[in-house]
């Protein structure tokens, strides 16, 4: 079994599961199953996996939901969401906080240059 991220919008986690049978996996948080998990078709031999996000996962500091094999206890795929003040030696909230400067940056040069 194979299981990728294809969407993560509005506190909704989607992804494809391919799988030659029809799958049983669970969602879990800090070793606890989450509720809410669905797959369903998408053709033969694929499959839509939907998870909406508690409010629980969402907390300071790093949380991991891990998606696995409900039969063997396999990892399919596990996400990582970072939220409030980012870890000092993080390194993913350091390249995402180096963008946003960047971003400002570009948009403070392209107007200066506009403006000449």
């Amino acid at each position: 079994m194979t299981l990728i991220e294809t969407a993560f919008r509005n506190g909704i986690w989607q992804g494809r599961l391919e799988a030659a049978k029809p799958p049983g996996i669970e969602a879990l948080h800090d070793g606890a199953p989450l509720s809410g998990l669905t797959v369903e078709p998408a053709g033969p031999g694929v499959w839509t996996v939907t998870l909406p996000l508690p409010a629980s996962v969402l907390s300071a500091g790093v949380q991991v939901i891990s998606f696995r094999d409900a039969g063997s206890g396999g990892l399919l795929y596990s996400l990582a969401i970072i939220a409030g003040e980012p870890a000092a030696d993080d390194l993913r909230a350091e390249i995402a906080l180096l963008r946003a400067e960047m971003e400002l940056v570009k948009r403070v040069l392209r107007r200066q240059f506009r403006q000449e």
